[in-house]
This record gives C-alpha cells, sequence and structure tokens, in this order.
C-alpha cells in the first residue's frame, strides 16, 4: 500500500522520512515558532500517522483513546469487533475508551498552516515596518482625532500581525477580527483620498515654496502610511478569512493592486511639479530659499523609488502575500517539537 496514497486521502499533504539533523545545515529551511501546546499536538500527529496511513482508514473511521492509567484492552463482542468498555486485568469493566473521529487528524496539520502564515505576515509585515511606523513630528501634524484614528489603526494591525496563529483557532475572535480589518480597509482607503488629494493640493497651488515643501513631504508620508495599512489590512483579510478559492484571491489581490498603482501614479507627476517649482525660484537680497538642494535630494529620492518600471514595495509585498497562499510547502518536523519550512518566497 502506498502511504502518501492513503494520506492524500486524509487531506493535501504527504509525509516522507528523512535522516535526523538531515536539514540542519540547508540555508533554505527557515525555522518557525511553535507554542507548547502547539508542539504537543503536531508530535502525537506525526507518531500516529503512519500506521493510520498504511492501515488504509478514511475519515469515517475514529481513534480510540483510553484514560490515563488504564489497560489497552477493549470488550469483544460476539459479534465481532470491540466496544468502548475497557476490560481490567481482573476481567471487569475498568472505565471506558472515548472515540475521535479520524477527521482531527487533518486539524492538526491545520497547526501547521497557522504557524507557517504567522510567519509569512511577520515576513511580509517587516517589509512596511518603516512605513508603518510614522514619525512623531508627522503625527505632531495632524489633528487630535486624526492622530488618534491613525495610532489605533496601526495598533489593531500590529495586534492582528502579531496574535494570528492564537485568534485563528478562536472562531469568535477570528470573525470579530476580520469584522475590524474590513474596517480598517475602508478607514486606509478613505485616508488614501483624503492624502492624495491634500498632496496634489498643496503641490499645485503655487504657493510659498517652502511650506508646500513641508506640506508635501508630510502628506506623502501620509498617504504611504495609509497605502501600508490598506495593504496589510486588505491581506490580513484574506487570510483570516480562510477562503482559498483561487478565483476569489485572484480578485482580491488585483483589486488591491489597482487601488495600490492608482495612488502611486499620483505621487511621482505631484513631486515632478514640485522639483520644477523649486528650479524656477530664485533667491533674491531679501529672501532666500534654505535647504534647497537637500529638498532637491530628497525629491529625487522620491521620483527614483516611483518613476522606476519595476513594482513598487506596496506590489511586490501584495504580490508576495497571495503567491505564498499557493505554494508548496515542505517541513522538517524533528523529535523535540521544532518546526522548520521551506519557501522560495520569503
Amino acid at each position: 500500500m502506498n502511504m502518501n496514497t492513503e494520506l492524500e486521502k486524509l487531506g493535501e499533504f504527504q509525509i516522507i522520512p528523512c535522516k535526523v539533523g538531515e536539514f540542519k545545515n540547508d540555508k533554505s529551511y527557515k525555522k518557525i515558532s511553535i507554542t507548547g501546546d502547539q508542539c504537543n499536538k503536531l508530535l502525537s500527529t506525526v507518531s500516529m500517522v503512519s500506521g493510520i496511513a498504511r492501515a488504509g482508514l478514511t475519515s469515517n473511521a475514529y481513534i480510540a483513546k483510553f484514560p490515563k492509567g488504564l489497560p489497552h484492552t477493549l470488550m469483544k463482542f460476539k459479534s465481532g469487533g470491540v466496544g468502548s468498555a475497557i476490560i481490567g486485568d481482573n476481567g471487569k469493566v475498568a472505565g471506558h475508551a472515548s472515540f475521535h473521529n479520524i477527521s482531527a487528524l487533518t486539524a492538526s496539520f491545520a497547526i501547521l498552516s497557522a504557524i507557517t502564515s504567522q510567519y509569512y505576515l511577520h515576513s511580509i509585515d517587516s517589509k512596511l515596518t518603516d512605513i508603518k511606523s510614522i514619525s512623531q513630528s508627522i503625527l505632531d501634524f495632524l489633528e487630535t482625532d486624526k492622530k488618534s484614528e491613525l495610532k489605533s489603526e496601526i495598533d489593531f494591525v500590529n495586534r492582528a500581525v502579531n496574535n494570528y496563529d492564537h485568534i485563528i483557532s478562536n472562531e469568535a475572535q477570528r470573525i470579530s477580527t476580520i469584522t475590524n480589518l474590513q474596517s480598517t480597509v475602508k478607514v486606509s482607503i478613505k485616508d488614501c483620498e483624503f492624502y492624495a488629494d491634500f498632496l496634489k493640493r498643496t503641490i499645485y497651488r503655487n504657493s510659498h515654496i517652502q511650506e508646500d515643501c513641508r506640506l508635501a513631504f508630510n502628506y506623502k508620508a501620509l498617504l504611504e502610511n495609509s497605502l501600508s495599512l490598506y495593504t496589510m489590512s486588505s491581506i490580513l483579510e484574506a487570510y483570516y478569512a480562510q477562503n482559498f478559492d483561487p478565483k476569489y484571491l485572484a480578485g482580491v489581490k488585483n483589486d488591491l493592486l489597482d487601488h495600490i498603482r492608482s495612488f502611486e501614479k499620483i505621487i511621482a507627476p505631484s513631486f515632478e511639479h514640485l522639483k520644477k517649482r523649486i528650479n524656477n525660484t530664485y533667491d533674491t537680497w531679501y529672501w532666500k530659499f534654505d535647504n534647497r538642494r537637500e529638498v532637491l535630494d530628497n525629491i529625487y529620492s522620491i521620483l527614483r523609488a516611483y518613476q522606476n518600471k519595476e513594482p513598487s514595495r506596496f506590489q511586490k509585498t501584495t504580490i508576495n502575500a497571495f503567491d505564498l497562499i499557493f505554494e508548496n510547502k515542505q517541513y522538517y518536523i524533528d523529535g523535540s517539537g521544532n518546526v522548520l519550512v521551506r519557501t522560495n518566497k520569503i
């Protein structure tokens, strides 16, 4: 009997034996953190799965679990088979075993999915950290209610990232988190519209050039921050929803990329115009453009980032996050419960 064929009946996975320490120095495998409870469930699953597969058990079969300290002998029926009654050494009933559907086996493998998604989300989120952690000077630039809203949204997204593997296993918390993420998506897209509009207004109004430069850099930072929140909350919503229908995920990814590109297209032309304004502004005997060179250097840096034909970091993060969902994953689990995952995307 082909063990992997039988395993595939229980879920979309294969188990392949390997030598102890075989992947110790393989840098393509990344160690992922796991709680003590998750470790115990995984080790229990791995220890029993080979026998289950070889026996050709199906999802309609059950596993008997015996209370601690009782013998593993079940009452035999004359008609054949056994019952749940446990027979002691004296031949009398000593207790009862509990039966658990074999489908619980695949639930244990869901632990691997949760901790891997947690690892991926941390890696994805880290690529936007410098944008998401907005400076105090820019926070001070905002009015109190806008500042409070922004900080609360950032804190919520951080919690959703950091506690994914715990929340995903609790249905009530999972649904609540999805609802809040949907709210964050709406708030962040509204903020993107708001700051993109103010960025254009500021740069094209041809008012005081130095003040316009200061405001433009602030609005650009806030637009990027809102884009990072929009990107990350949309990705998190997809991960928490656990809806892996390819058409659904492709639609979510494409909608997200379309919105990102539409906002990014505003940044480069706006700062190109601001550069022209600066170059057409001349110092006089009574007025001087302070730090002109520094301001222009910052603008050139922005133009290089947004006039580049390569996908932006927001686009790369989005593409990567959705590609990871469908990537074939290889795990190495040792006897101590250490888990390593092999991935080409992170």
